[in-house]
């Protein structure tokens, strides 16, 4: 490193150690322990001769053991640039234009790894910290990029890690962005396909509670369902729809489902002369005001209510039982319940949801469009009936 010194009348005066930069700047590196009144004359000085050469950014790096002279320098108008776990950098502007100092590294960068066997089975790990934390919730082996790291490089450490499984880099799905994550800094995150090159999982007792290998055959259904319920939802606000009409929609497909496929299915087979109950088509007042604000109207008694209001409750009764065993059981059976149980307790709930308007007609509902008291007694009781029955198989 080059070392500075100027003449004047008093003979050579020392400058601080300093090499030039790319930018037109100087880079001062300390090494030496220094008294803080010492390196102030020294800065001072310094300074004076930079100006007076036009230099521009002055970068002031400080190793932990010289901290004493942090407080000199941010009095002479430096300031915090970035710090590490053995130095400080600080840094000024010296002309009166605006700075061009690069920001400190504005970005952190992770990696994602979906490892797929031959059989499509993906690996997966439950996490110990982080916010995924004790929930037995399964993801991708994730992890941050070391310094000077290959996205590639990453994944494969990353995989071996957390759980032992030696991995061959294929490409990158995806990558995404997001802002004031890490300290205010933005995070790239990478998500890579990995190819497995060994078998035998051995987690890292440190952050994984466990890993295994895990089947994608649920996927597929859950990406069709879910593409069609949003493009079904989209073409009906395109048609001037609500969002609570197209909810009303969607109970009515499933109302339809275990009502009506039901009756003529069991009518087909029994070969029975089952009737329907011709309603009146005089329109009430009431009944549009009902209409008008999207409320459901029931207030009949055909046999496919009773089918309706039946199954209904028999996924509330059962979604309650549900709930009331997950205040007694342990963390263990809880989890055992999330890792075997995860798409019945979805469906079940949402049934519920989906049936809410049903069972405020069955329970809160005075107007005309309720059920009536004879449906919810029978529908009630037989659902009572099933769930008993069940509960002693």
């Amino acid at each position: 490193m080059d070392q500075f010194t100027i003449e004047n009348s008093d003979g050579n005066v020392q400058l601080l150690p300093a090499i030039n930069d790319d930018y037109g700047g100087v880079v001062v590196e300390m090494k030496e322990h220094m008294e803080s009144d010492v390196y102030l004359k020294l800065l001072k000085t310094s300074m004076s001769h930079w100006t007076l050469q036009g230099k521009k950014g002055v970068w002031i790096k400080l190793p932990t053991r010289l901290a004493n002279l942090v407080e000199t320098t941010l009095k002479e108008g430096f300031w915090y640039h970035h710090a590490e776990p053995d130095y400080l950098m600080l840094v000024k502007w010296i002309p009166k234009t605006t700075s061009t100092i690069p920001l400190n590294a504005s970005h952190c960068v992770g990696v994602g790894a979906i490892v797929l066997n031959d059989k499509r089975e993906m690996l997966v790990v439950q996490e110990k910290n982080g916010r995924l934390g004790g929930t037995g919730v399964w993801k991708i082996p994730t992890g941050i990029l070391e310094v000077g790291e290959d996205v590639c490089e990453g994944a494969i450490r990353e995989v071996k890690e957390e759980t032992g499984i030696d991995t061959e880099f294929v490409e990158v799905l995806a990558f995404r962005q997001l802002h004031k994550v890490h300290f205010g800094k933005s995070d790239l995150f990478f998500v890579c396909m990995m190819r497995p090159l060994s078998f035998d999982i051995q987690i890292q007792e440190l952050e994984i509670e466990a890993a295994q290998v895990s089947s994608l055959w649920f996927l597929p259904f859950a990406y069709i369902i879910l593409s069609i319920s949003v493009f079904d939802y989209l073409e009906f606000l395109g048609s001037g729809g609500t969002t609570r009409g197209w909810w009303n929609d969607r109970r009515i497909w499933l109302y339809k489902r275990t009502s009506s496929y039901l009756f003529a299915l069991l009518d087909t087979i029994l070969g029975s002369d089952l009737s329907f109950v011709i309603s009146s088509k005089v329109t009430e007042n009431d009944l549009c005001e009902r209409y008008e604000k999207e409320i459901m109207e029931f207030g009949g008694s055909s046999p496919l209510l009773t089918m309706v209001t039946t199954v209904s409750m028999v996924n509330l009764v059962c979604f309650l039982g549900f709930v009331t065993k997950l205040v007694s059981i342990d963390t263990g059976t809880l989890r055992a319940y999330y890792e075997t149980m995860i798409v019945h307790m979805v469906i079940c709930v949402s049934f519920v949801v989906l049936n809410v308007p049903l069972y405020l007609a069955l329970f809160v509902r005075r107007d005309k469009g309720k059920i009536p008291s004879f449906v919810t007694v029978r529908s009630v009781s037989l659902s009572l009936f099933i769930c008993t029955l069940f509960y002693f198989m």
